[in-house]
């Protein structure tokens, strides 16, 4: 349940960059330090609670092309998808 839970929030979190006034260069940071923020969060959470980390590594490449795709357009989102 934790992993599900998580793996949300990287999207939530990352998502609500665009609320704060960052300029232009902290929105470029944010965007790659905030998801590697909340997956290193999402580790530590089910470590704690005892669950095997080892299977949620492999969602880092997920992560890492994500923000790449994010970088790619930003002017036209809907060709992301």
């Amino acid at each position: 349940m934790y992993h599900y839970i998580g793996k949300l929030m990287v999207g939530r979190w990352t998502g609500a960059i665009g609320v704060f006034n960052l300029s232009p260069g902290g929105k470029k940071i944010a965007t790659v330090v905030v998801p590697l923020i909340a997956f290193a969060i999402i580790l530590s959470v089910n470590r704690a609670y005892g669950s095997d980390v080892k299977d949620l590594f492999g969602y880092i490449i997920f992560i890492i092309i994500a923000i790449a795709a994010f970088f790619m357009d930003r002017k036209n989102l809907s060709r992301l998808c």
